[in-house]
């Protein structure tokens, strides 16, 4: 067997649904606040470096990371109910 117990197996189920959540939420957001959630966190690139490529500030980039965790936040807390840590 895989897993040393049960509680094993459903955290790495669990794990791996929220994981999956996460990437597809990060999908839905509106294109410019995907890629910069993806370049700070994926790539991690640093705000500058991100607001050169997006051809804007990097306080215009913190804003719109910040709507961005704003919104994954939300829709994390709409489904967290219908999860469960075993």
């Amino acid at each position: 067997w895989l897993f040393a117990d049960e509680t094993d197996m459903e955290r790495t189920v669990y794990l791996e649904q929220l994981r999956e959540f996460i990437a597809d939420t990060i999908l839905d957001l509106p294109e410019r606040q995907q890629k910069i959630v993806l370049m700070r966190y994926f790539q991690n690139r640093e705000f500058s470096e991100i607001a050169e490529e997006m051809g804007t500030s990097a306080g215009n980039v913190r804003v719109i990371l910040s709507r961005a965790l704003a919104r994954l936040e939300e829709k994390l807390k709409e489904s967290i109910t219908d999860w469960s840590f075993s």
